[in-house]
Order: C-alpha cells, then sequence, then structure tokens
C-alpha cells in the first residue's frame, strides 16, 4: 500500500498468504473402483484431510433436503445412497471462508 500525503509519501508492505479451494463440480462414484469416487476438496494445493484445517459440510438434494452433513468433513462422501443428480453444497472453513455450490453426481 502507498499512500500520498502533500510531498510525504507513506509505504507498508504486508504478505497476505492466498489459498485456493478446489471444489470438484462433478464426481462419479460406484462408476471406477478407486477413482473419483468421492466428494474431494483440495485447500492450498492439498486434501483437506492433509491440511490440518476444520471443515464443516452441508449436502442438499434438489429439493432442499439435507442428504449429508460433517462437521469435521474428511472428504469422505460417496453420494452412495443417493440417486444420480445436481447437489448443492456448503462448506465453512475454519478460520477463513463459507464457500456454496454445487456438485454433479453421475452413476
Amino acid at each position: 500500500l502507498i499512500g500520498k500525503k502533500e510531498a510525504c509519501v507513506y509505504d507498508k508492505e504486508i504478505k497476505v498468504p492466498i489459498f485456493e479451494l478446489k471444489v470438484p463440480n462433478v464426481f462419479t462414484p460406484e462408476q471406477s473402483s478407486g477413482f473419483n469416487d468421492f466428494f474431494e476438496i483440495e485447500y492450498g494445493g492439498k486434501s483437506i484431510v492433509l491440511s490440518g484445517i476444520n471443515v464443516s459440510i452441508v449436502i442438499l438434494n434438489r429439493w432442499g433436503g439435507k442428504v449429508f452433513e460433517n462437521k469435521n468433513y474428511k472428504n469422505d462422501w460417496t453420494a452412495f445412497d443417493q440417486p444420480a443428480g445436481t447437489y448443492y453444497y456448503e462448506t465453512k472453513i475454519e478460520g477463513e471462508t463459507t464457500c456454496k455450490g454445487w456438485v454433479q453426481v453421475v452413476k
């Protein structure tokens, strides 16, 4: 940040960490074992399981009915007992942000 007031210049530098949150928009449980079977979120280039942060999640079906909720999500939702379709999620990353979106489950 650089500010000016008449002939004086004020300069201050603050480093702000920026992390990328990756949330898939499609996953394919029961299609190919071991590949793309879970709703996996990444934060800062790592799986949230390895990142050491706490993430809570709520997943809703297209009618707004809650199908999954976890206060310490570990990339373990498989939609196993749910039909294929679009689901809506809200994730809260402790001390950071809230992210809302949708995911397509293909079976």
